[in-house]
């Protein structure tokens, strides 16, 4: 308790009169004024910590803002922290990815093989036929036979002497679509040696024996003849003059 006098002045507590201006003190009691912001128990040495510190306040949708109500409406979110460990958001890898993978790369492959060995070495049945009946190789197969000669000066000799007679009489066209027979006129082959090459394409194509024997037994009066067999057809003629001319094709 301290003295006021009546103009206002504080005076320690039990004076009689003023020590400012000697006027007759009247005891009066003056509370202490708390400060601004302090709640009743509270020092300004330790402020009340905040509550849901760290964290942000977000308002429900459809509210607008400083319209967020407090109480039950105010939802408090954790922030995320700086120091999180980065492998626990990183994205797991599909599990599905690696399969996948391996297959297309087995696929590529694949088709890799196939474009550059498969098809470069892929033949028709016609182009295996003229690579195994062109140039000499039908005499070759002739002198290969059971109870031919197996001398190779004798055989030598022999595909020096016949070996022109079968010099281009067959030939493969359009992309190994089709085979041609062409034999020498009776006067460049009077041996008929380029009959060889004709046995030779009937057996590499497998074709029955009543075509081949139609085709070997043709005279000019004939004309144009033509027959079939399994995945072929084929048109032949002959003249004495240009010798037997027959076109094979695939079906």
């Amino acid at each position: 308790m301290s003295a006021v006098c009546p103009n206002g002045h504080e005076n320690p507590e039990g004076a009689a009169f003023c020590n400012t201006c000697g006027s007759p003190l009247e005891v009066k009691e003056v509370a202490d004024t708390p400060q601004p912001g302090l709640v009743e128990g509270e020092s300004a040495a330790s402020p009340q910590a905040p509550t849901n510190s760290g964290a942000v306040v977000t308002q429900f949708q459809g509210q607008g803002l400083g319209e967020v109500p407090l109480g039950d409406n105010i939802q408090s979110v954790e922030e995320p922290s700086a120091y999180a460990n980065p492998t626990l958001t990183k994205r797991a890898r599909p599990k599905w990815l690696i399969p996948v993978v391996v297959v297309a790369g087995v696929v590529v492959a694949a088709v890799v093989v196939v474009l550059v060995i498969v098809l470069p070495n892929h033949q028709t049945p016609l182009e295996r036929a003229g690579a195994s009946c062109s140039g000499t190789a039908p005499l070759e197969r002739e002198l290969a036979t059971p109870g031919a000669t197996t001398d190779p000066t004798g055989d030598a000799a022999l595909q020096a002497a016949f070996g022109d007679y079968l010099d281009g009489v067959v030939s493969v066209e359009d992309n190994g679509q089709t085979l041609v027979v062409q034999t020498k006129s009776q006067d460049d082959d009077p041996l008929g040696v380029g009959v060889l090459a004709i046995d030779c394409v009937a057996d590499e194509l497998q074709m029955p024996d009543s075509v081949k024997e139609l085709v070997l037994q043709t005279r000019s009066i004939d004309g144009r003849l033509s027959g079939e067999w399994k995945g072929f057809s084929a048109s032949w003629g002959y003249h004495p003059d240009n010798g037997l001319n027959m076109i094979i094709t695939m079906q």
